[in-house]
């Protein structure tokens, strides 16, 4: 599990490994994108690059 902040619950929200759509490694590090449980596509962006 991890925890985003969410712009449409406008608070923080725990997801489940399941909610990851990829993970991309880049030059600005790990990409995570996720879908949280209200339908929002996110990107949380977390690593070294």
């Amino acid at each position: 599990m991890f925890a985003i902040d969410c712009p449409r619950h406008g608070s923080t929200v725990l997801l489940n490994l399941s909610d990851i759509e990829r993970i991309d490694n880049t030059s600005r590090g790990i990409e995570v994108h996720y879908i949280c449980s209200c339908g929002h596509h996110g990107l949380w962006l977390t690593g070294r690059r």
